[in-house]
């Protein structure tokens, strides 16, 4: 399959933008819990370790974006932090958890894939610029 430059670069930048979202909800959360240890609810001693692993796991994905290559489909690596964004919260209370507000980052993400990529395929099938809106409107006469 042959992929024009304009279409790997816009690919390209959704990518990015996953794999900097997916670093910074990481990182925030991991300093979320150093400053705030009661928001493991208990559960620090599992959930330190899941928050080290999904770092990694983000760091490796961000490495291999940097340098060009794709470890994973996006719809896998988005699939991944679901997976993981539900099992914080589940291991930290639930819908009572902070950790809940990570779920619409992960939906935000998808929905600025699918925007994006909507967007992009009407630019690009649209050879002509856009037509200007103009009212067509018949001058009414008067005929008394």
């Amino acid at each position: 399959m042959h992929v024009d430059g304009a279409a790997a670069a816009m690919r390209s930048l959704e990518e990015r933008t996953a794999v900097l979202i997916r670093l910074l909800v990481v990182c925030s959360v991991g300093v979320a819990l150093v400053l705030d240890v009661q928001l493991a609810r208990g559960r620090g001693a599992v959930l330190g370790p899941l928050v080290l692993a999904t770092f990694g796991y983000a760091l490796v994905l961000a490495v291999a974006e940097w340098r060009g290559r794709r470890l994973f489909p996006p719809w896998l690596a988005t699939s991944i932090d679901a997976l993981l964004a539900l099992l914080a919260c589940g291991l930290t209370g639930g819908a009572d958890s902070i950790m809940v507000a990570i779920l619409p980052l992960v939906v935000m993400t998808v929905l600025t894939w699918v925007l994006m990529r909507f967007f992009w395929e009407s630019a690009k099938s649209s050879s002509s610029p856009a037509p200007s809106c103009s009212l067509n409107r018949t001058p009414m006469v008067s005929t008394g």
